[in-house]
């Protein structure tokens, strides 16, 4: 027996990346993404505990390219900014800078939680953005784990000008424990790793956030892996769309409301699927006139929903999408969620 995840789009015109096929206005596009890698589900926290955070690195020796500045500005560090040096799984050496864009003052606890819920696995994998026109990666980018407060964000990416990269989950958590140690902890600030996985093209950053969630319910049968489901599928491109009605503005391109819903089941055989639970993803606004917004800030409301609200069995919504605040982004078990005492900017529970 074996779990998959089904992902139905409704809603107006579908948008969504390669996992999904697109439709026409008003069509129902029904797909199987396929699997996720199962720890990159990752649906409880590691059984690491913070204690292995008590022991520092040992600082090594730098490798060649700290003896060059272009080098350093190519992999995405500043010069002007130390850099500490550890040793990796793999025999290649880390890179850690702490780095005050990335917030100050972090909530370690938060980033401990964010560190416990990073996919563990030894097997490297392919990371390249999911909106790519030729790449079909392992596992696409963006990809973020945030703690259960969502006031720490661990983002993997690759070091600028570079198209793939491989790493394993072990190794990425690695990476995000050094920032840990030598930042979070150590200087109260976020900062980001290099030099991470089997090519020395994958970063980790730890960073600063505020989810703009609140969440409603208790032992919602909201189903974690099918929201993952949705996180990983959805696009995430980071250009701007016109997002409303398009009997308003018929120059919309995201016709309102549009949503994904998700399905888990378990497969018994092949003619025997007993589904396990669901997840509805909706985006929607408050106001008849469209709004302009990006897919990749959506996708980070979903992303901070799934980890603060479905995470702790609870129905959730997140407002203040669009550059007019008219957008919202519902997630629930398949149900309707009330808007009633949402605040913006502001993580709440019921």
């Amino acid at each position: 027996m074996f779990s998959s995840c089904l992902i139905i789009c409704f809603g107006g015109f579908v948008a969504i990346a390669r996992a999904l096929e697109a439709a026409s206005q008003g069509s129902l596009s029904v797909s199987s993404p396929g699997d996720l890698p199962d720890p990159w589900q990752r649906i409880v926290p590691s059984g690491q505990i913070a204690s292995v955070l008590d022991s520092p690195f040992i600082p090594t020796s730098p490798p060649p390219l700290a003896h060059n500045n272009s080098a350093l500005i190519k992999v995405g560090l500043n010069v002007n900014e130390s850099i500490t040096w550890t040793a990796g799984l793999n025999g290649n050496v880390i890179g850690v800078q702490c780095r005050r864009e990335y917030g100050l003052e972090l909530d370690v606890n938060d980033c401990l939680d964010a560190w416990r819920w990073t996919p563990r696995d030894a097997t490297e994998r392919t990371f390249a953005l999911r909106h790519h026109p030729r790449l079909k990666p392992d596992i696409p980018l963006p990809f973020r784990t945030m703690g259960s407060n969502g006031k720490c964000a661990i983002d993997v990416g690759l070091i600028p000008m570079i198209e793939t990269g491989r790493a394993s989950g072990n190794e990425i958590a690695q990476g995000a424990q050094a920032v840990i140690q030598s930042c979070v902890k150590a200087q109260r600030m976020g900062g980001m790793a290099i030099n991470i996985g089997g090519d020395n093209r994958v970063a980790v950053s730890l960073s600063k956030h505020e989810a703009k969630v609140r969440c409603q319910g208790q032992s919602v049968p909201i189903q974690v892996a099918a929201c993952s489901t949705i996180q990983w599928a959805m696009n995430a491109a980071p250009k701007q769309k016109l997002f409303g009605d398009p009997l308003m503005d018929p120059d919309v391109d995201v016709r309102l409301p549009f949503g994904f819903l998700a399905k888990a089941f378990n497969i018994l055989t092949l003619e025997m699927l007993i589904e396990t639970g669901r997840c509805r993803v909706t985006i929607a606004s408050n106001h008849k006139n469209p709004d302009i917004e990006t897919w990749y800030h959506l996708w980070e409301a979903v992303t901070a929903l799934k980890d603060v609200c479905a995470r702790a069995g609870k129905r959730g919504v997140a407002i203040g999408y669009g550059i007019r605040g008219r957008l919202f982004v519902q997630m629930s078990e398949g149900h309707g969620l009330s808007l009633a005492g949402a605040t913006n900017g502001s993580v709440a529970t019921d």
